[in-house]
């Protein structure tokens, strides 16, 4: 967690990131990882995609603002390796700023049960549901 009053906020969310990033392997051999964008800017509603980037030498996770994370989202910040094998968000919260990690996010309950109800939901298509469905029966 970072305090919003701490005296660089946006360089220690930035820091945390990159050590959780790091720690749990987040962008694998490559340096690419997959970053949850919205493709069409759009407050409420958009069209949410996961892309694959990398870091380039002037990167800044945490935006600009004090007092919150500018993730491509307004979800904050969510990132994800290629395989799919740990998961790195930062939010933003009343007094501090955080970052997780989950590793193995396809045995985490609540992940499960939010990707499954995208699922059942219909919105997804072939090609998506497929890895959907074949990121779900990981062991």
């Amino acid at each position: 967690m970072v305090e919003y009053d701490s005296p660089d906020p946006l360089g220690d969310v930035n820091r945390a990131w990159f050590a959780q990033a790091t720690r749990f392997g987040l962008f694998g051999d490559t340096g690419e990882f997959l970053l949850w964008v919205d493709i069409h800017d759009e407050p409420y509603g958009g069209d949410l995609r996961w892309a694959r980037v990398r870091l380039g030498p002037n990167w800044n996770i945490a935006g600009d603002r004090p007092t919150t994370i500018n993730g491509p989202t307004r979800d904050g910040l969510i990132t994800m390796s290629v395989h799919g094998d740990v998961i790195v968000e930062g939010s933003t919260g009343q007094h501090n700023m955080e970052v997780l990690a989950v590793p193995n996010p396809h045995k985490a309950s609540a992940i499960r049960h939010y990707v499954e109800f995208m699922l059942r939901d219909g919105e997804l298509s072939g090609v998506e549901a497929e890895n959907v469905r074949n990121w779900l029966g990981r062991e």
